[in-house]
């Protein structure tokens, strides 16, 4: 069984931003030795400070720290604590927004694509007393580096920056203030 929790980001005072992840879970794997479950709680609080450079720039630094707690006293050391930093900073550049009416009938279409540059650190820890679980093969599946979705049993080294660029295409009926994203 796994119970998780999400706090999406609220509002502090400064302008600051927190937010929460936290998981517990009771596992249990052919892995592990003797077939003994093992017990996690992750939690990961963060902060973010979202900065407007200019006005068309912006700029957000997020900073946590993952604290995971595996308790299998059962077979061997008992508590083991990983507490692992982790640092993500992305710039926003410049929306280029262009509207095209009469596309489709009674709806104007409004196209818009936004560069992005974010970096992302996290250091080495020693993660070897951790349960040997399954490891997820990086051979199979790709990991971002800078995604939300983190791994919590093992979180690789981080120093990676990545470009991107977003493409939205919006649909807005004439004479009306809402759009969707199509």
């Amino acid at each position: 069984p796994r119970v998780r929790f999400s706090q999406f980001p609220t509002s502090l005072p400064g302008g600051l931003l927190f937010g929460l992840d936290t998981s517990y879970a009771r596992l249990s794997s052919t892995d592990i030795v003797n077939n003994t479950p093992v017990q996690r709680l992750d939690f990961f609080p963060r902060l973010t400070m979202p900065v407007v450079v200019p006005p068309w720039l912006g700029l957000g630094v997020t900073g946590g720290v993952h604290e995971t707690i595996y308790d299998h006293r059962s077979t061997g050391p008992g508590t083991i604590w990983r507490q692992l930093p982790d640092l993500i900073v992305t710039l926003d550049g410049p929306a280029f927004r262009r509207r095209y009416d009469g596309f489709v009938a009674g709806q104007a279409l409004i196209h818009m694509i936004q560069p992005q540059i974010a970096y992302r650190y996290v250091p080495e820890v020693f993660q070897d007393g951790i349960p040997p679980f399954s490891a997820l093969a990086q051979d199979f599946h790709f990991i971002d580096p800078l995604n939300n979705f983190t791994l919590i049993d093992r979180i690789p080294a981080a120093n990676y920056a990545k470009l991107s660029l977003s493409n939205r295409l919006y649909a807005q009926g004439l004479g009306g203030s809402e759009s969707r994203s199509v």
